[in-house]
């Protein structure tokens, strides 16, 4: 009965010893998966947000050509400065890979962090108006036309 019991508890060891390798190969394959996915959802995102961030550059130009003609040359040569930039970071956000991005990001947070955060909160603030505008110009669109004399 001793060598049944033993070859039976040799055997459901290798039963374990199997399905936890079957397990590991499993979960590989299913995190792989999942990052194909999450970087392909993320390269998509990735060049929608460099479409708008574009569009953004493309109103600050038509707004500084404005300016110009209402004589605020200083005011004009900020906001070009500020397209310029956009479409800098338009370019770039087309041109890297994600991961790129990523491991830059998290050298740039490594080396200088007062910037990275300065940076995070800046970006982060200008998202929140860009947001709030967007939200406020929807909610007029929706809005009936003013009657006059009503």
């Amino acid at each position: 009965m001793t060598t049944t019991t033993s070859s039976s508890v040799a055997a459901a060891q290798a039963d374990v010893k199997h399905n936890a390798e079957r397990l590991k190969a499993d979960g590989s394959a299913l995190i792989d998966d999942l990052k194909g996915s999450a970087e392909e959802f993320g390269e998509a995102q990735k060049g929608e947000f460099a479409d708008r961030v574009g569009g953004i550059a493309d109103t600050l130009r038509d707004t500084s050509k404005k300016l110009r003609k209402q004589e605020e040359g200083t005011v004009a040569g900020l906001t070009d400065t500020a397209a310029d930039q956009l479409d800098r970071v338009s370019a770039t956000l087309r041109n890297k890979d994600l991961s790129t991005m990523f491991s830059e990001a998290s050298d740039l947070a490594r080396s200088h962090p007062a910037i990275f955060l300065g940076g995070a909160v800046a970006l982060g603030f200008l998202a929140g108006r860009f947001l709030r505008a967007s939200g406020e110009q929807d909610h007029d669109s929706d809005a009936e036309p003013a009657t006059p004399g009503v």
